[in-house]
């Protein structure tokens, strides 16, 4: 701090230099030594990893097939709002089909004959059906819906900074001071702008990003000990993502009633409907792609799963190129690969020490979402951004707790894996390294691993303190 105010002062003494100018440095000295030690550290962080690297990063290759990406390149796209239609499309195709193709089976007609890849249920498209009841406007256009996008990829960004307000609240005996949420806000804010899985959800125009706005509505639901919202939250997310549907058995293991009552409530008559809408055929029309997907999967790069891992490591499919209208060849090993790892995600997630308070289960949650995200065969980077409100709940946990340095160190570690894009990482794609193109997978696993040790900690703690509460 002495340094920058001698460096302040020598400017002042030069001639011709703006009097205005150098108030403006030393107002800004005065804010930052009125911030904590923790959000002088955290911004820190952010500095150096949400723009030194990712400025830093285009140096460290020469791909040569167009513009070199990174996180910050996705972040200027999001103001202009510059997105594409990769959900749009084929849920326009599925629409239209559903109300204009008569009795022809929905996938089997858009997905295996038309090699068109939309792998949403049908319960997907009610969500799209009130936009197409207005007369005078087309409300499912590209640029309606990447709007829509906007809005929830900005609240969610603000969602994120209040689940770590609130997350510090809930610290218990950790000091850190009533001004502590608002002092970290426009640090969350710029962490949430710059997280590569979000802002690339939106650049393409994916509903993933909907699901990430209601993921984060749900965590910030229950810490404010509304559980009933927060599980109505989750069932609109499995009318898009039928896998995280998991989250109810969770809910039933753990007599979370509130939850499942939430779940249930939402789920149920829209489904109802759903049924109605599209009919029975089509459901069932859906489980042929899902067996279909599970046999196959993906090996482009993006698809950060085991079962990506997998095909890129045996060189099973397209690595660097996207294929729209076909998926990698079935291969028996990471089929298996793929089933084995699936099935540990999920049994680990639902049976493994399922008891604890409500802060412990908040944790617990965190690991079945995430778990259920990294198990089907296809996960592709914007499906991670989930880990947001993950991350926001877990550091003012990780630094209440007895982990200490090497938790903090593992969840930094998450953080950089799995907020940037290392597109250098492509030049391997060919080789025996091509396991490093799945470093957010990696990064994801360093999560799985922190919120696992969390939960431990907190179960540990809250044992610890029943004695002195009886007493």
């Amino acid at each position: 701090m002495g340094t920058f105010k001698r460096f302040c002062n020598s400017f002042q003494c030069r001639e011709g230099f703006s009097t205005e100018g150098v108030r403006s440095v030393k107002r800004m000295q005065e804010l930052w030594a009125k911030l904590s030690s923790l959000a002088r550290w955290l911004a820190v962080f952010a500095l150096l990893n949400c723009v030194i690297l990712n400025l830093a990063l285009p140096s460290l290759s020469v791909y040569t097939r167009g513009s070199y990406d990174t996180t910050l390149t996705n972040t200027r796209a999001f103001f202009p709002l510059e997105a594409y239609a990769d959900s749009w499309g084929p849920m326009r195709a599925a629409l239209w089909h559903v109300h204009s193709a008569g009795r022809n089976l929905l996938y089997s007609t858009i997905f295996f004959q038309h090699k068109i890849k939309f792998q949403y249920p049908p319960t997907a498209l009610l969500l799209f059906e009130p936009l197409r009841w207005f007369p005078y406007a087309d409300l499912t256009s590209d640029h309606v819906l990447n709007l829509l996008s906007w809005v929830l990829a900005a609240a969610t960004a603000v969602l994120v900074a209040r689940i770590l307000a609130a997350g510090f609240r809930n610290a218990g005996p950790v000091p850190f001071g009533g001004l502590l949420g608002i002092q970290l806000a426009p640090v969350a804010v710029l962490m949430a702008l710059t997280f590569y899985p979000l802002v690339r959800s939106f650049r393409v125009g994916q509903i993933q990003t909907w699901i990430d706005f209601l993921f984060a509505a749900t965590v910030y639901a229950w810490i404010g000990g509304r559980e009933r919202l927060a599980g109505a939250c989750c069932a609109f997310i499995c009318l898009i993502k039928p896998q995280l549907g998991l989250l109810f058995l969770w809910a039933l293991l753990r007599r979370r009633w509130s939850f499942a009552a939430g779940w249930t409530g939402v789920t149920l008559p829209l489904l109802a409907a759903s049924l109605w809408v599209y009919g029975v055929e089509n459901h069932l029309d859906y489980l042929r792609v899902l067996s279909y997907i599970g046999k196959h999967g993906e090996s482009f790069y993006p698809n950060q799963s085991v079962n990506g891992l997998l095909n890129r490591m045996l060189f099973n499919g397209n690595n660097l190129s996207w294929d729209a209208h076909s998926f990698a060849p079935y291969n028996q090993w990471v089929y298996l690969g793929t089933t084995l790892s699936s099935f540990f995600f999920v049994v680990s997630a639902l049976f493994w020490k399922r008891h604890g308070n409500h802060q412990v289960q908040l944790t617990d949650l965190s690991i079945a979402a995430l778990s259920f995200t990294m198990a089907p065969p296809v996960a592709w980077t914007h499906h991670y951004g989930i880990m947001l409100p993950i991350f926001a709940l877990a550091l003012p946990a990780t630094l209440a707790s007895r982990l200490g340095a090497s938790g903090l160190a593992l969840l930094a570690g998450s953080y950089v894996l799995s907020s940037n894009y290392f597109q250098f990482t492509n030049h391997l794609a060919g080789t025996s390294l091509n396991f490093v193109q799945s470093y957010l997978f990696f990064g994801a696993v360093l999560l799985l691993i922190c919120l696992y040790r969390l939960r431990n900690a907190q179960s540990l703690e809250q044992l610890r303190q029943s004695p002195r509460r009886a007493a």
